[in-house]
């Protein structure tokens, strides 16, 4: 009972405060800020040479004065080019995942926006030498995300993703 009661006060509140509902698709280049450390031998002086993502996304948000809770459904295209400096060598690979998320937003401009995201994330696919010759992703893992969105009308908007993966993305070394 006293759950209900709560649950009812908050949307209360809500709506006195002239929150409303929107939605709209977004495109948002971003950098992969991958946390692991290499326990292979032969992998342990390395470097990310390039790291970047893409991802196209719907958003439903819930806006209230300059706070926005959402929730999305993306898709995201990473591209990974990595260096092993002893023996040198170069490996690369493509990774597609879907994602979905939930976050929290603050408007700090007219139509700028930071954010901080929980993701799930879902590997639909994966090739190239860093997969093959490396690792092996988990099918599902976590992350975090800090965003800078702008939103150019009523339903379009992009931005700049830092992102953060967590938990056991990799989950094992491949022979």
């Amino acid at each position: 009972m006293k759950f209900n009661l709560g649950f009812i006060i908050f949307f209360s509140f809500l709506n006195l405060c002239k929150a409303q509902f929107q939605h709209s698709i977004y495109i948002a280049p971003g950098v992969n800020l991958y946390q692991y450390v290499p326990l292979y031998l032969s992998i342990k002086s390395h470097r990310f040479i390039n790291n970047w993502q893409s991802s196209l996304g719907y958003r439903l948000l819930y806006r209230v004065n300059r706070f926005a809770f959402y929730g999305t459904a993306e898709v995201k295209y990473s591209k990974i080019k990595f260096k092993q400096s002893e023996p040198t060598e170069f490996y690369s690979g493509v990774l597609v995942n879907a994602e979905a998320t939930i976050g929290l937003s603050y408007r700090i401009y007219k139509k700028l926006a930071i954010g901080l995201d929980y993701k799930q994330m879902h590997e639909l696919n994966s090739s190239g030498g860093f997969f093959e010759s490396f690792f092996e992703l988990d099918k599902d893992y976590f992350g975090y995300t800090l965003s800078l969105q702008y939103q150019f009308s009523k339903h379009f908007e992009t931005g700049l993703h830092l992102y953060a993966p967590a938990g056991n993305q990799f989950s094992k070394y491949s022979d």
